[in-house]
């Protein structure tokens, strides 16, 4: 098996990727990307990710995410959606347990279906924050 780069599937629409940036761009952050420590973003990283059982599979999924949509290479801007997402701070998520960080996804990802923040990824259809965490799964070598 080889792990060649991912193609944007043909059905994501220029639409599709232009309203994901859009999101990402237009999202009043109250976390300053700057502001977290290194030690706190690879801490809350591993905080978020902790969620996750199958992290092999997560992580493929998050190449394909990231084949499709390569603007969302930055883990520090991923991390800080996230957790805007979710909304917590980076210094919550390190103290959260997997427990509540899972249910704080659950009813964010339920948000995002309900308010039609999804996107098409090879036939699937996806909450905008659960692509974040998939692509921050990729990016972190989950």
């Amino acid at each position: 098996m080889t792990n060649k780069p991912r193609q944007p599937p043909s059905y994501v629409s220029r639409r599709n990727v232009m309203a994901i940036g859009v999101i990402a761009a237009a999202v009043g952050l109250p976390i300053s990307m700057a502001a977290i420590s290194r030690r706190d973003r690879s801490q809350a990283e591993t905080s978020l990710l902790a969620v996750f059982r199958d992290s092999k599979a997560v992580a493929q999924l998050g190449d394909a995410v990231l084949g499709a949509w390569p603007h969302m290479s930055n883990r520090i801007m991923l991390l800080a959606l996230i957790l805007n997402d979710l909304g917590i701070d980076e210094q919550s998520a390190v103290r959260a347990d997997v427990t509540g960080i899972a249910k704080r996804l659950s009813q964010r990802i339920r948000d995002d279906f309900s308010a039609r923040r999804t996107v098409m990824l090879d036939g699937w259809v996806l909450s905008v924050t659960e692509t974040r965490l998939y692509a921050l799964a990729a990016l972190a070598g989950a």
